[in-house]
């Protein structure tokens, strides 16, 4: 209704002519639709009579607005003009009958409706204006017999009895020459079923509603929102071929394959084209039927009869050249693999098929970081390619060896995690030897004997002088020959020349950093493959190593002893009394505060500050620990946990947050009742001076649980901010396609980009390399870069 009031205020209520001209303002046809509609919208605003800016019009005067009364009604409004200015009293006002409107609308011509920023061919005005109403078949609004055998009719199937109704009420009461206001009173009533069938959400407007009070499903309600037919049906992600189960850890797979649970091998099919040199292997597996893995379902003929196996005597069926058999999932076969949410490209990547027993899908412990998925619960849905297609796909472009660089920021997203980095970690400290006997044990897993790269005198190092393998030649056994040069997280250096750990501890930072780091040196020199290769065979290793020497986190691990107890205890009280202090000058009024802050915001500031110097206890507690410490370690190599969490279970909780201040009062004027009222101490504003392996006071806990909670909301609302921020950028962005011509382009072939990124670069095969000239002589850029031979004139 609003837009058929705009589109009358733009053409002429008598002759249905565009009250602007058009030559005058050719710059307005350079613009898009919706532009152009509002800039003829604003234009005509200012025109007050046909003609006024054209040549041709035809005089009359135009309406001040149009005004709407009730559902159906448009009025014209004319403001008494021959009046003084104070004096524009009685306007006047002329209601438009619908056909009245319809056939203005009509007379509108295609040139003018394309001025106006509309289509002639899609949407002309005059649509706007139901004459037909079409009756939906029953299959959009079935019937439903209930368990009396009573048929309940659907929703719009009662709208629409009732516009029937309403319809044949009206028609009467005009063949009976009934006075007008009752012949408006039903065109209202009819207009109202109408308008409810197709939405019966106008704000308003009543709803209409069964006399149960429910109200009625319209069509707009059908249609849209996330359930309507549009996103559930039309565009839902129900699939067949698809089978979905809690994951569970499997040490012993590679990253590029899926333990898959027999039960659903065997009902799970994969379609397989029977020619001379499967024939024998596919009649083994209709032999073996549906029940028996591996086996098969059904088999498909040329001619595209399908038999099924389960209640046949196989013995009877012949394969020929051509059918299609449905065999059961087998080992080697490539499936796709997706955690929900699918927020980026590899939360959906191909594996390849282990089938074992139990229920439960098997997934290595390292590609759990692309997925987000940890073993506490998590299902994961599992989609079979039924097309030889589908699967080459899978296996050269969505395979896990092919997702290990996010194109996000161009790093690997699948690297060294948990026991194989702490393993690493301690494997590669100078002490670490083996016997021959265990170094050939830890051999046996290494992947790198079946690699092309393989040279037995490079892979098997020889033993050191006293008869022993050194931990760091076990890891030089299992790279590839790559060269690398950098800092570890303890600022160490670490030296790999060809393959050999020449110097230093390996970590998080040296496996998993972009560009430099172990992983992706290997993906950008050897390939997908070989840093497969390279992550099993670590995995593995370290796995059987950390069997033999044992890897435990306990209390004792957390446990300083009494000299560190009491250092820590007075580093905090030590900041206690400063806040005493600084409290007492506030309350003296020899507080100086020259910020341009509130009194109040530089108090807490000052107070923040002064808490925040607490954590020098948690450093001294870290130091007191032994350089063994297993928590200590774990950190170290960054397989878990952080400084903080360890000062926090050693030292101190320290300060709670509430809305990124101290915790504020919550009675009146203090925190909790047992504290004095305007005490605004360390202890009562939610600082946490006990340790975790100490144990909270019944006030501390209350404080650590006041910004848990804050913790749990913000991410629950986070979560559903970014999934609708997500949402609206891939509905504006879904239509965007690299053209051949490098161009990225629209639906409608509007140019976005000339170069996709500007540059055309793929982010997943970019290597940063730092250039340190600035830092280097002339020499040691010579000997850096210069060639042996032509260049030592040099």
């Amino acid at each position: 209704m609003p837009i058929i009031q705009d589109i009358l205020g733009c053409v002429c209520i008598r002759c249905s002519k565009l009250l602007i001209d058009k030559e005058s303002n050719k710059g307005t046809q350079r613009k898009g639709g919706q532009a152009r509609w509002r800039e003829v919208k604003n234009l005509c605003s200012n025109i007050g009579r046909c003609g006024q800016d054209t040549v041709d019009g035809c005089g009359a005067r135009q309406p001040t607005r149009y005004t709407r009364e009730g559902m159906l009604q448009i009025v014209a409004e004319w403001e008494n003009l021959d009046a003084p200015s104070k004096e524009r009293g009685p306007k006047t006002q002329q209601p438009l009958e619908v056909e009245y409107v319809l056939q203005l609308f009509r007379r509108i011509t295609d040139e003018d409706v394309d001025f106006l920023g509309l289509n002639r061919y899609w949407c002309r005005p005059d649509w706007m204006i139901c004459t037909v109403l079409p009756i939906p078949p029953p299959q959009v609004r079935p019937s439903v017999v209930q368990e009396n055998n009573q048929r309940s009719e659907d929703d719009l199937t009662h709208k629409l009895f009732d516009i029937i109704k309403s319809d044949k009420i009206l028609k009467q009461k005009i063949e009976a020459n009934s006075d007008k206001k009752n012949i408006m009173e039903m065109t209202n009533v009819l207009q109202y079923h109408i308008a409810t069938l197709v939405d019966n959400q106008i704000p308003g407007v009543a709803p209409s509603a069964q006399r149960s009070g429910r109200a009625l499903k319209s069509i707009q309600q059908r249609l849209g929102s996330k359930e309507g037919r549009i996103r559930y049906s039309i565009q839902g992600k129900r699939v067949e071929f698809s089978a979905r189960s809690v994951i569970t850890p499997d040490p012993n797979l590679s990253i590029a394959e899926i333990g898959v649970p027999k039960k659903i091998a065997i009902n799970l099919t994969k379609p397989e084209v029977v020619t001379k040199f499967n024939r024998d292997q596919l009649y083994r597996y209709v032999q073996n039927g549906s029940d028996k893995w591996p086996g098969a379902k059904t088999i498909v003929r040329k001619d595209g009869r399908m038999i099924s196996l389960k209640h046949i005597n196989t013995k009877e069926i012949e394969l020929h050249l051509g059918d299609t058999v449905n065999r059961h999932l087998m080992d080697g076969d490539v499936i796709l693999f997706n955690r929900q949410p699918t927020l980026h490209r590899m939360s959906m990547m191909g594996h390849r098929v282990k089938v074992l027993d139990y229920n439960t899908f098997r997934l290595n412990v390292m590609v759990t970081s692309p997925y987000n998925a940890d073993f506490d619960g998590d299902e994961m849905n599992a989609h079979i390619p039924q097309s030889y297609e589908a699967s080459t796909e899978l296996e050269e472009i969505a395979a896990v060896p092919h997702q290990i660089i996010t194109p996000r920021d161009g790093k690997p997203v699948i690297g060294v995690v948990q026991d194989t980095l702490v393993g690493s970690f301690r494997i590669t400290r100078p002490e670490v030897k083996f016997s021959r006997r265990e170094f050939m044990n830890l051999m046996m897993w290494n992947k790198r004997f079946g690699a092309p790269d393989f040279d037995g005198g490079s892979v098997l190092p020889k033993a050191e002088k006293d008869g022993k393998w050194t931990g760091q030649q076990v890891v030089s056994s299992l790279l590839p020959p790559i060269n690398m040069s950098m800092k570890n997280k303890q600022k160490k250096n670490v030296i790999i020349n060809d393959g050999q750990i020449v110097e230093g501890q390996l970590d998080k930072d040296i496996f998993s950093k972009a560009s430099k780091g172990i992983v992706h040196v290997t993906y950008n020199d050897y390939g997908p493959e070989s840093t497969v290769n390279l992550l099993d065979s670590l995995q593995n290793t370290m796995e059987q190593f950390l069997i033999y020497n044992g890897f435990s986190v306990g209390i004792s691990d957390l446990v300083a002893d009494e000299q560190t107890h009491k250092a820590m205890a007075e580093v905090i009280e030590t900041r206690k009394k400063e806040i005493e202090e600084f409290l007492l000058k506030v309350h003296l009024d020899l507080f100086d505060n020259n910020t341009g802050k509130s009194n109040q915001e530089e108090l807490e500031s000052k107070i923040f500050g002064i808490l925040n110097q607490t954590s020098e206890s948690g450093k001294i507690g870290q130091d007191s620990l032994a350089e063994e410490n297993r928590l200590i370690a774990m950190v170290k190599c960054g397989s878990k946990g952080n400084e903080i969490n360890v000062a926090q279970m050693i030292a101190c909780v320290g300060q709670q947050n509430v809305d990124g201040r101290r915790t504020p009062y919550g009675f009146t004027d203090r925190t909790l009742p047992h504290y004095k009222k305007y005490d605004d101490g360390a202890e009562a504003r939610g600082f946490v001076e006990s340790s975790f392996i100490r144990g909270l006071t019944p006030q501390e806990f209350y404080f650590h649980a006041m910004s848990g909670r804050e913790g749990l909301i913000d991410t629950a609302v986070k979560t559903a901010d970014t999934g609708y921020i997500q949402r609206q950028l891939v509905k504006a962005m879904e239509d965007l396609v690299v053209q051949n011509d490098g161009t990225v382009r629209d639906a409608k072939m509007n140019i976005v980009q000339y170069h996709y990124g500007e540059d055309g670069v793929n982010s997943t095969k970019i290597e940063n390399q730092s250039l340190d000239y600035q830092k280097m002589t002339e020499q040691d850029i010579l000997n850096t870069f210069s060639l042996a031979g032509k260049d030592e004139e040099l």
